[in-house]
């Protein structure tokens, strides 16, 4: 039996490759279940599966994506919006990831929007707002000039 648990940059894998009981089961399946509960809204968990049986031993790991020491490990903890297993991977290029990566060290300014928008070619439509290709608004300054201004990122409404 595996049974894979996703919750933000951790993935959890729990192999039993000999036979076990019923009992064993839900047993592991409800400690997997405490796990997510424990990672919050945005963990998923994967139907366990059932490999041909075999006598190895029990293995347990967790595993993050690109963990920190990687060079392909992205430091800064994401901005709002962004999830962060895909955040600190840098072999994930999707453009939205790219672009928010961007950000990280600069003031949540409409003027330093403007300047990473253009330079990766998105286009900026004033204040906090930028449309991706697709046309997909997004809005991605948190109290736009106000005095609690961070970098967020969210389909604009």
């Amino acid at each position: 039996m595996i049974l894979n648990l996703r919750c933000r940059s951790v993935e959890i894998t729990i192999r039993r490759m000999v036979l076990i009981s019923r009992a064993m089961r839900i047993l592991i399946i409800a400690i997997g279940t405490l796990a997510l509960g424990a990672c919050g809204q945005q963990s998923s968990p994967v139907a366990p599966t059932n490999p041909t049986s075999s006598s190895a031993a029990t293995t347990t790991s967790a595993v993050a994506v690109a963990a920190p020491g990687d060079p392909n490990h992205f430091d800064p903890p994401p901005i709002q919006g962004f999830e962060s297993s895909k955040w600190h991977d840098l072999n994930y290029k999707n453009p939205k990831y790219v672009f928010g990566r961007a950000l990280v060290g600069k003031d949540p300014t409409g003027e330093n929007l403007k300047r990473v928008a253009e330079s990766q070619g998105i286009l900026y439509l004033g204040k906090d707002l930028v449309a991706f290709s697709d046309g997909t608004v997004f809005d991605c300054i948190f109290d736009f000039e106000g005095p609690k201004a961070r970098w967020l990122f969210q389909v604009s409404h």
